[in-house]
């Protein structure tokens, strides 16, 4: 079945709550500084030391999507929301830092 994305207002953020914060870990990412790669950074992944976990943020009292906005400055945010077949089925919150430069 086909995914569809669409970018939404910061104001969807209740929208946005309906699908869940909360995924297991069983690998982390590590970051290295490294001037030499193009990003000056390089990420890899390991297995977590302990048994696989769920982070829930959703668990979080006050933590969720919709008190965002009482927290974070969103004038800089975008959301997108995921649909299959009309449900909403994921999403993700994106941050733009900085001024974005073109090379």
């Amino acid at each position: 079945m086909r995914i569809e994305v669409s970018e939404e207002p910061v104001t969807a953020l209740a929208e946005y709550a309906r699908i869940s914060i909360a995924f297991e870990v069983s690998q982390m990412l590590d970051v290295e500084v490294q001037r030499s790669s193009r990003t000056g950074f390089v990420l890899s992944d390991r297995r977590v030391d302990t048994a696989p976990y769920v982070k829930d943020y959703d668990a979080i009292k006050g933590e969720g999507p919709v008190q965002w906005a009482h927290r974070f400055d969103l004038s800089n945010w975008g959301l997108f929301a995921a649909h299959m077949g009309g449900r909403r089925v994921g999403g993700a919150a994106v941050r733009l830092l900085g001024r974005a430069t073109c090379h």
